[in-house]
């Protein structure tokens, strides 16, 4: 079936994710009267309830209820959008469903200047500036937001992190790399931000206000991250494969992401690279930050990585083939035909249907040339969905891969994705993207269900590395 691991429509996916979900979390209200901000988080949770095809594999019917009751308590009859947008992200964070993904469809208020001017970076248990408006020296640290002290804050901020499964450290990572965005979120859109920070070398805390920033300002901010090195490069440079020499004698291919819709021309360049790679010598794969796209992508690299057939799914499943009423009039298949739902290939069995192997399988044998050297791979808490199902095929198929980082994002077992639609909330200023199809991924050697892939070799990052600009990634290889 074409929409199991189709690149144009899994490239389409990330481009759209990355702008409407991440870039644009969150943004103004349209001019309509909503409904109860209960009513309206009752019907988003039955939606979910009725189309994602686990909903209860890390919370039980009793527990979703239950948190579903409190959060209605919590709201009574208020229409405020921004506090029905947190209960909802802190329920769906429940589900561990990484490719779960609450956000506001309208885009009125993008030049609005009421977004946190402030991106941070944890770095040996402090909270480092790592961009802001106005600039700071380096090694300024972050005390307080709002009067909220900035580990209670970025805390909080994780309970409405989605992650695949209930990965504690890995969602708070996440949300230290979503601060801006979430805690503009969690504190209330506002024009000015009270701030408490401590200047390097100074003794006491300085309490500053700053004035909010527009949506282009804080993608700029983002862009500016003192800490770019340890995110693996330049996201901007990140759409194509990139060869170059690595640390002690090695080459490093970084793979930032999978999200380019030109997969022939990326195909090209991967064969290309490793057409100019000595065949053994010592290769780094970078996947930090890689969020996923095409999972085709990823394919393409590993042809040149093992010599014989492989697969990068194990089994594949959705729980219905239609959208049940009375939400199918809220439901748009942004990225791919509802055909692709409609035609399932996979048997009646469980109360769904499934598809046992890889849909792609085909395609996935060996190129002419070979990589036979040293393999290491670099991941982080980003690396998620094809990034992962690329590095778990990798590690199924050939051994004595060296992996070093941080658990991934993505599980190492199973994940939610493909064939996803876009729902439109009661008021119709919010939209829940969710994926219908159940991935079970090839086994991967020491995975523990419910984790994202863990490193054979953990990186640290210390507050020197933060301060030097460092990537200690060099360093651990």
């Amino acid at each position: 079936m074409v929409a199991m691991g189709d690149g144009s429509t899994s490239g389409r996916r990330a481009r759209w994710v990355g702008l409407v979900f991440v870039i644009g979390l969150f943004m103004g209200c349209a001019e309509r009267v909503p409904p109860p901000a209960s009513a309206e988080l009752d019907d988003a949770v039955g939606f979910l309830r009725a189309v994602h095809p686990a909903p209860h594999r890390y919370l039980s019917a009793v527990d979703l209820e239950a948190r579903l009751d409190a959060a209605k308590r919590r709201l009574g009859s208020r229409t405020d959008p921004t506090a029905f947008a947190r209960e909802l992200l802190r329920i769906t964070s429940a589900f561990g469903d990484a490719h779960l993904l609450v956000g506001r469809k309208d885009e009125l208020s993008e030049a609005e200047p009421v977004r946190l001017p402030l991106v941070i970076k944890r770095a040996g248990g402090r909270f480092f500036v790592d961009a802001s408006s106005p600039a700071v020296p380096i090694g300024t640290e972050v005390v307080s937001v709002e009067g909220v002290p900035i580990a209670e804050l970025v805390e909080r901020l994780a309970d409405m992190v989605s992650v695949d499964g209930m990965q504690p450290d890995v969602r708070m990572a996440v949300a230290d790399r979503r601060f801006a965005a979430l805690a503009s979120l969690e504190l209330g859109m506002r024009s000015r931000y009270r701030l408490t920070l401590r200047l390097p070398e100074a003794q006491h805390p300085t309490t500053v206000t700053w004035s909010g920033v527009d949506l282009n300002a804080l993608v700029e901010l983002t862009q500016k991250r003192h800490s770019t090195p340890v995110l693996g490069g330049d996201p901007a440079q990140d759409k194509w494969p990139a060869l170059r020499p690595g640390p002690a004698g090695s080459m490093l291919l970084r793979l930032g992401s999978f999200g380019n819709p030109e997969r022939d021309a990326y195909v090209e360049r991967v064969d290309a690279a490793f057409a100019s790679l000595p065949p053994d010598r010592p290769l780094i794969l970078d996947l930090r930050g890689n969020g996923g796209g095409d999972r085709v992508l990823g394919t393409s690299v590993l042809r040149h990585l093992l010599d014989v057939p492989f697969r990068q799914w194990s089994r594949v499943g959705t729980k219905l083939r239609d959208i049940p009423e009375p939400y199918d009039d809220r439901v748009t298949f942004h990225l791919v035909p509802q055909d692709y739902l409609v035609d399932f290939p996979g048997e009646p069995r469980g109360g769904g249907f499934v598809f046992e192997g890889d849909p792609k399988a085909s395609f996935m044998t060996p190129h002419e040339h070979q990589h036979r050297g040293p393999i290491t791979v670099f991941i982080d808490d980003a690396t998620n969905s094809a990034a992962v199902e690329m590095l778990a095929a990798l590690l199924a198929h050939r051994e004595g891969v060296r992996v070093l980082g941080t658990t991934t994002r993505g599980g190492c077992d199973r994940h939610i994705g493909e064939i996803p639609i876009l729902f439109e909330t009661l008021s119709g200023h919010f939209a829940i993207v969710v994926s219908l199809a159940d991935i079970e991924m090839v086994p991967v050697p020491g995975c523990r269900p419910g984790h994202g892939i863990e490193p054979t070799e953990r990186v640290a990052f210390t507050e020197r590395d933060f301060l030097d600009a460092r990537d200690p990634f060099f360093d651990a290889y």
